[in-house]
């Protein structure tokens, strides 16, 4: 996965957190999510269930 996003638009921080998911997040893992959530999972519990998975905690 490549992050793409507006220069100047995001923190520091903010652009560290999507490196990192982007580091970590595979193609079959974002085609799972996204059935998941097109089944009737709530989003905020599918991406939340992944990132406490990964270890990874989004900074601001």
């Amino acid at each position: 996965m490549v992050p793409l996003y507006r220069r100047n638009e995001l923190t520091e921080a903010q652009v560290l957190s999507l490196n990192k998911v982007a580091g970590e997040l595979t193609t079959g893992e974002l085609a799972a999510m996204t059935r998941e959530v097109s089944g009737g999972a709530d989003p905020q519990r599918v991406v939340g269930t992944w990132l406490n998975d990964h270890q990874i905690l989004l900074r601001g």
